[in-house]
């Protein structure tokens, strides 16, 4: 069995030599696993962050938004009463201009009466 002794202790080195290159790749396998698992975590957490801003951007947005329609109302508003006060100022000049003629009409009168009084005061001075 002596002879058989090297041959033996080859096929040990050799079993070895293929249990050490089964590790390595096992190794290098987990290793890459144990990459693409960080970087997958990784994505997770920014993809998280993305949407927690998206989320926060919505949020923003419909703040906004809500702030927009707010203006709109008081925007409404604002016209509506502006039209009111038009309509009133409207109605105010309507009587002015009214007052005015009124106050024309009444002068005219007036100045007839002065003139027929003094016209009146005439004739009595030349008779």
């Amino acid at each position: 069995g002596a002879a058989g002794s090297p041959s033996h202790s080859g096929m040990v080195q050799q079993a070895q030599a293929t249990m050490q290159e089964k590790i390595s790749s096992l190794q290098e396998e987990l290793t890459a696993q144990y990459k693409s698992s960080a970087e997958a975590a990784e994505t997770k957490l920014k993809l998280n962050e993305a949407e927690k801003a998206l989320d926060s951007c919505q949020a923003q947005l419909t703040e906004s938004e809500k702030g927009y329609e707010v203006l709109a109302e008081e925007n409404e508003k604002l016209t509506t009463s502006n039209g009111l006060l038009q309509k009133e100022l409207d109605s105010v000049r309507g009587l002015l201009a009214k007052k005015e003629e009124e106050c024309t009409a009444l002068r005219a009168v007036s100045d007839t009466a002065a003139m027929l009084y003094t016209q009146g005061r005439g004739r009595r001075h030349s008779r």
